[in-house]
C-alpha cells in the first residue's frame, strides 16, 4: 500500500530521544540558602514588584519589596501602577541612604520589566549603583 519506502536492516534506536529529553527538561532547583551574602549594609538590595490579587483600600494594585542582603530588613511600598515602581525605588534609595549613612552598591531584581528600562538604568548609573537582573519567574 505504501510506495517509495525503503526497509533496512539497521537496528532501531533503543535509547531515549535526546532532542525530546532536552525539550522536556526543567530547570534545576535553586538553593534557598545563599553561599555568599553582602558584608555591608546596603551592599546589595533585592527588589521586586508583586501584583496583589485584590486592590487595597488605599487603591494599591501592587507592592514593591526592598530587602537588604546583609540585615535581611524588608521594606514594602504600595504601588498603584507599574509605572510608579521607579518612583518607589527612588524614594527607598533616598530614605535608606539617609537612615544608614551608607550608599547602595547593587540593586538586584528579576527581569520582569519593572526595573528593566533605559530610564531606570540611567538613574541607577547616575547614582553609581550596579543593576543586576535575574531570569524572570525565578525565585
Amino acid at each position: 500500500m505504501v510506495t517509495g519506502m525503503e526497509f533496512t536492516d539497521k537496528p532501531l534506536p533503543t535509547g531515549p530521544c535526546e532532542p525530546y529529553l532536552k525539550g522536556k527538561q526543567t530547570c534545576t532547583g535553586i538553593s534557598k540558602v545563599a553561599d555568599e551574602r553582602s558584608e555591608i549594609v546596603l551592599g546589595c538590595i533585592f527588589s521586586d514588584l508583586c501584583e496583589q490579587p485584590t486592590r487595597s483600600h488605599h487603591g494599591y494594585n501592587y507592592f514593591a519589596t526592598f530587602i537588604d542582603d546583609k540585615l535581611r530588613n524588608v521594606w514594602v511600598a504600595g504601588v498603584r501602577k507599574k509605572l510608579e515602581a521607579l518612583y518607589q525605588l527612588k524614594v527607598f534609595i533616598a530614605h535608606a541612604e539617609v537612615k544608614t549613612d551608607k550608599c547602595i552598591q547593587v540593586v538586584q531584581s528579576d527581569g520582569e520589566g519593572e526595573y528593566d528600562s533605559k530610564v531606570v538604568t540611567a538613574y541607577l548609573q547616575e547614582q553609581s549603583i550596579t543593576q543586576e537582573l535575574t531570569t524572570p519567574d525565578m525565585p
